[in-house]
Protein backbone atom coordinates (compact mmCIF):
# COMPACT_ATOMS: atom_id res chain seq x y z
CA UNK A 1 0.00 0.00 0.00
CA UNK A 2 1.60 3.57 -0.90
CA UNK A 3 2.54 6.07 1.90
CA UNK A 4 0.49 9.42 1.10
CA UNK A 5 1.65 11.90 3.16
CA UNK A 6 0.04 15.08 3.59
CA UNK A 7 2.08 18.64 2.94
CA UNK A 8 0.97 21.30 5.03
CA UNK A 9 1.06 24.38 3.62
CA UNK A 10 2.45 26.53 6.03
CA UNK A 11 4.05 30.38 5.97
CA UNK A 12 7.49 30.53 6.29
CA UNK A 13 8.67 34.27 6.60
CA UNK A 14 11.86 36.40 5.86
CA UNK A 15 12.92 40.16 6.68
CA UNK A 16 15.32 42.07 4.98
CA UNK A 17 18.15 43.98 6.07
CA UNK A 18 18.32 42.15 9.41
CA UNK A 19 19.42 45.55 11.05
CA UNK A 20 19.04 49.08 10.72
CA UNK A 21 22.09 51.73 11.55
CA UNK A 22 22.30 55.39 11.07
CA UNK A 23 24.06 58.15 11.50
CA UNK A 24 21.43 61.66 11.88
CA UNK A 25 22.63 64.90 13.24
CA UNK A 26 20.28 67.12 15.59
CA UNK A 27 16.51 67.47 14.11
CA UNK A 28 17.25 64.97 11.17
CA UNK A 29 15.08 62.20 9.59
CA UNK A 30 16.30 59.22 8.72
CA UNK A 31 14.25 56.59 5.62
CA UNK A 32 14.97 52.92 5.83
CA UNK A 33 12.59 50.20 4.33
CA UNK A 34 11.81 46.73 6.06
CA UNK A 35 10.94 44.13 3.38
CA UNK A 36 9.00 41.17 4.44
CA UNK A 37 8.56 38.20 2.42
CA UNK A 38 6.69 35.18 2.76
CA UNK A 39 8.98 32.37 1.16
CA UNK A 40 6.22 29.69 2.38
CA UNK A 41 3.84 27.84 0.46
CA UNK A 42 1.35 29.51 2.83
CA UNK A 43 -1.17 32.30 3.31
CA UNK A 44 0.75 34.48 6.02
CA UNK A 45 -0.57 37.72 8.22
CA UNK A 46 1.84 39.39 9.98
CA UNK A 47 2.61 42.31 12.49
CA UNK A 48 5.29 44.67 12.50
CA UNK A 49 5.64 46.67 16.46
CA UNK A 50 8.54 48.69 17.90
CA UNK A 51 10.63 47.51 20.80
CA UNK A 52 12.18 49.33 23.05
CA UNK A 53 15.32 47.74 24.01
CA UNK A 54 14.99 48.35 27.93
CA UNK A 55 12.60 47.83 29.21
CA UNK A 56 11.45 45.20 26.91
CA UNK A 57 7.84 46.48 25.82
CA UNK A 58 5.97 46.43 23.03
CA UNK A 59 4.55 49.13 21.58
CA UNK A 60 2.59 50.52 18.50
CA UNK A 61 4.20 53.01 16.23
CA UNK A 62 4.28 55.76 19.31
CA UNK A 63 4.50 55.20 22.84
CA UNK A 64 7.60 54.73 24.33
CA UNK A 65 9.65 54.98 21.04
CA UNK A 66 8.47 57.69 19.29
CA UNK A 67 11.61 58.14 17.25
CA UNK A 68 10.95 54.74 15.55
CA UNK A 69 7.95 54.97 13.36
CA UNK A 70 6.94 52.36 10.60
CA UNK A 71 4.16 51.90 8.19
CA UNK A 72 2.20 49.25 7.52
CA UNK A 73 2.31 48.00 10.53
CA UNK A 74 0.17 44.88 9.87
CA UNK A 75 -0.44 42.93 6.30
CA UNK A 76 -1.71 39.58 4.42
CA UNK A 77 1.22 38.06 2.02
CA UNK A 78 0.53 35.34 -0.23
CA UNK A 79 2.93 32.78 -0.82
CA UNK A 80 5.88 34.40 -2.71
CA UNK A 81 4.92 37.64 -1.91
CA UNK A 82 6.58 40.48 -0.34
CA UNK A 83 6.02 43.92 1.05
CA UNK A 84 7.90 46.83 1.85
CA UNK A 85 7.73 48.61 5.31
CA UNK A 86 8.23 52.22 5.67
CA UNK A 87 10.96 52.86 8.18
CA UNK A 88 11.34 56.45 9.78
CA UNK A 89 13.58 57.36 12.16
CA UNK A 90 12.85 61.01 13.67
CA UNK A 91 15.48 63.02 15.24
CA UNK A 92 13.22 66.00 15.13
CA UNK A 93 12.08 65.23 18.25
CA UNK A 94 13.87 65.86 21.35
CA UNK A 95 16.28 62.69 21.22
CA UNK A 96 19.16 63.63 22.50
CA UNK A 97 23.33 63.49 21.03
CA UNK A 98 24.31 59.77 21.62
CA UNK A 99 23.69 56.36 20.67
CA UNK A 100 19.92 55.29 20.50
CA UNK A 101 18.83 51.73 20.20
CA UNK A 102 15.06 49.68 19.14
CA UNK A 103 13.91 46.94 17.68
CA UNK A 104 11.75 46.22 15.40
CA UNK A 105 9.56 42.81 15.68
CA UNK A 106 8.28 40.81 12.66
CA UNK A 107 5.21 38.77 14.25
CA UNK A 108 4.23 36.21 11.82
CA UNK A 109 1.86 32.83 11.23
CA UNK A 110 5.23 31.22 10.55
CA UNK A 111 5.20 28.33 12.69
CA UNK A 112 8.89 27.58 12.45
CA UNK A 113 9.94 31.29 13.09
CA UNK A 114 7.14 33.15 15.03
CA UNK A 115 9.04 36.32 15.42
CA UNK A 116 11.91 38.41 13.54
CA UNK A 117 13.63 40.95 15.74
CA UNK A 118 15.73 43.65 13.87
CA UNK A 119 17.74 45.63 15.51
CA UNK A 120 17.63 49.55 14.85
CA UNK A 121 20.50 51.97 15.96
CA UNK A 122 20.53 55.74 15.37
CA UNK A 123 23.86 57.75 16.36
CA UNK A 124 22.56 61.72 17.11
CA UNK A 125 25.22 63.47 16.63
CA UNK A 126 26.25 67.65 16.04
CA UNK A 127 25.06 68.54 12.55
CA UNK A 128 27.34 69.91 10.45
CA UNK A 129 26.83 73.71 9.93
CA UNK A 130 24.86 74.74 6.96
CA UNK A 131 27.14 75.12 3.34
CA UNK A 132 26.09 79.03 2.40
CA UNK A 133 27.21 80.27 -0.82
CA UNK A 134 27.17 84.29 -1.45
CA UNK A 135 27.39 85.65 -4.85
CA UNK A 136 29.40 87.70 -5.88
CA UNK A 137 32.24 86.55 -3.57
CA UNK A 138 33.88 90.07 -3.61
CA UNK A 139 32.04 93.43 -3.15
CA UNK A 140 33.00 96.28 -5.75
CA UNK A 141 31.93 99.73 -4.50
CA UNK A 142 29.65 101.37 -7.11
CA UNK A 143 28.67 104.70 -7.66
CA UNK A 144 26.28 106.27 -5.55
CA UNK A 145 22.68 105.43 -6.74
CA UNK A 146 23.61 102.22 -8.66
CA UNK A 147 23.01 98.76 -6.85
CA UNK A 148 24.53 95.33 -7.58
CA UNK A 149 22.16 91.94 -6.88
CA UNK A 150 23.22 89.66 -4.17
CA UNK A 151 22.52 86.11 -4.67
CA UNK A 152 22.14 84.08 -1.71
CA UNK A 153 22.54 79.91 -1.62
CA UNK A 154 22.19 77.41 1.06
CA UNK A 155 24.36 74.75 -1.27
Amino acid sequence: MPYLAQVEQSANVDVTPSSIARTLGLFQEGNDTLTVRNLGAGQMSFEVKVRDVEPVSDVSHGGSVPWVCVNPVQGELGPGESLDVAVSTNCLLDLGLGIHSAEIAVDSDDPVRPSVAVPVGVLVEVGLPPHIEISPTSHVPRRRGQRRPTAFSDG
